[in-house]
């Protein structure tokens, strides 16, 4: 229907994101598929069949075109219903972990349920036993993904809510909100990535893993530290993927601007003193699966990682940072 009734609205979008940027990036069919991408796939029906967008984003990208894939879906204030805002201030590491936040923030997530867990009672909302993920269904984070018979598997709909999602974590982990987090952040990061230079890349994402309480990376796995990172990146504006799949594996981490796209290989090792061997297998890695290897006009990038995660004795000074950066040729 988006096609049939607004096809003239789609050709006029295709020139002026064309005009804006100075070159001829888009064609009509990646306009739809970033339109797919960013403000698609919420479906309501029990079978799953049916796909529809997000109207009010659609409009206001049809009326500025030229401005690109805003979140407008965060504009209207009903990213921050108050339902789940109170939820989680009255039960974040009671009866939602906040590395659970983390995982749900990925638009292949999936979490299996089924008609009835998703539409409790709002009476219920006190019980330990409420379903976290059916007031994310009920608040519009969370959407039907796919169908079996007697379950339905649910997961974000889109990047537009995925961002959306994104900042609200951030401030449950951090205390600080999307634009603080791009204020102190930003500017460093994009600077270090345009000049390449590594070390101030590390320096940041140091920074970034300073931000979090010790109670919210202590049980930290190699993928947690991951996802943080990716929800950061994702808050700064970038592009970002998780496990992407290649010919010959997944990689950890991608993430891109219109320019480049990165490729992160995370090791995450227990002492300090093995951060050299780690290294040198994040390196193999990389080169033994091809992860550079992209069908991609972008410069690709890629980059071994090594997290020390090291339990101090005293349980308020563990030794957490990022050891190494290095880009991998």
């Amino acid at each position: 229907e988006l096609e049939h009734y607004f096809k003239d609205y789609l050709e006029n979008a295709v020139t002026e994101l064309n005009q804006d940027l100075g070159e001829d990036k888009y064609t009509y069919d990646s306009l739809i598929a970033a339109l797919k991408l960013n403000y698609d796939g919420y479906s309501f029906d029990r079978r799953c069949r049916h796909h529809v967008y997000n109207p009010w984003s659609i409009l206001n990208f049809l009326k500025k075109p030229q401005e690109g894939f805003l979140p407008y879906w965060l504009d209207t204030g009903g990213a921050k219903p108050s339902l789940l805002v109170n939820y989680l201030n009255t039960f974040i590491d009671k009866k939602v972990k906040k590395t659970e936040l983390v995982d749900y923030l990925n638009l292949e997530f999936v979490k299996r349920t089924n008609t009835a867990a998703l539409s409790p009672t709002l009476t219920d909302i006190e019980d330990e036993n409420f379903p976290f993920f059916a007031i994310l269904y009920q608040a519009g984070y969370f959407t039907i993904k796919k169908t079996e018979p007697d379950f339905l598997f649910v997961g974000l709909p889109n990047q537009e809510v995925k961002k959306a999602f994104a900042e609200l974590v951030i401030e449950k982990l951090t205390n600080k909100d999307a634009i603080a987090v791009n204020d102190v952040y930003k500017d460093k990061i994009s600077a270090a990535l345009n000049n390449k230079d590594y070390t101030a890349l590390k320096e940041e994402f140091n920074k970034i893993l300073n931000e979090f309480s010790y109670e919210s990376v202590v049980s930290f796995k190699e993928y947690a530290f991951r996802d943080v990172y990716k929800v950061m990146l994702q808050i700064l504006g970038y592009n970002t993927y998780t496990e992407y799949q290649t010919a010959l594996g997944r990689s950890d981490l991608c993430f891109e601007d219109e320019d480049r796209l990165y490729i992160c290989e995370f090791k995450v090792i227990g002492k300090a003193d093995s951060v050299k061997d780690k290294l040198e297998e994040a390196k193999a890695q990389i080169k033994e699966k091809r992860y550079g290897i992209r069908l991609t006009d972008k410069e690709v990038i890629t980059l071994a990682i090594v997290i020390v995660n090291e339990n101090a004795s005293d349980k308020q000074k563990p030794m957490r940072e990022v050891a190494a950066v290095k880009q991998v040729n």
